[in-house]
């Protein structure tokens, strides 16, 4: 990961087309030498958000079970890597979900983890590029360093109406 936005690094995943394909999708990011063999976050060096149970893990524990609800099929997840602060953060489908993980340095790779059911699952990734035409695919339109990226949220549905909520109002205030 070579942080491109006041030293944040960010990538995005959409599920395009789920249908019970996968068991779990995970959006995580790891160090260069760790095993590809399981679910990322659940193994040493390695974090993740896991969307069967909207959980967090890092290096093999349950960081929080209450993070975020769940993701899933039509959901555009986002993880953003802040290299200056020394955290990592999420998004759903646009809205600041929060600070997951502190601590974070050293050379990093952005990752997803599927554990498959059968065939037929479709998922695009997007990765942030210096192009700024190229980032407006991106469904997070928010800065890379909003305040909000370094809170944790209280929980996850408060945090996340909050999100929307706030994004409302601006709506509101522009018209």
């Amino acid at each position: 990961m070579v942080p491109l936005e006041n030293g944040v690094y960010y990538f995005e995943i959409e599920i395009e087309h789920e249908t019970e394909c996968f068991q779990d999708i995970g959006m995580r990011f790891c160090e260069e030498h760790v095993s590809l063999d399981g679910m990322l976050g659940c193994g040493e060096k390695s974090w993740g958000y896991h969307g069967y149970a909207g959980h967090i893990h890092a290096c093999g524990q349950t960081e929080r079970s209450s993070f975020s609800p769940r993701f899933g099929h039509g959901d555009t997840v986002g993880c953003g890597v802040n290299f200056h602060q020394g955290i990592a953060f999420y998004t759903l489908n646009g809205d600041v979900i929060g600070k997951a993980f502190q601590g974070i340095k050293g050379k990093l790779y952005p990752a997803i983890s599927a554990h498959l059911m059968h065939d037929g699952g479709v998922l695009t990734a997007k990765f942030w590029s210096e192009n700024e035409h190229q980032n407006k695919t991106f469904v997070y339109k928010g800065s890379l360093s909003d305040p909000r990226t370094l809170e944790e949220p209280k929980t996850p549905l408060e945090s996340f109406e909050a999100s929307k909520n706030r994004g409302a109002k601006e709506d509101e205030d522009d018209s």
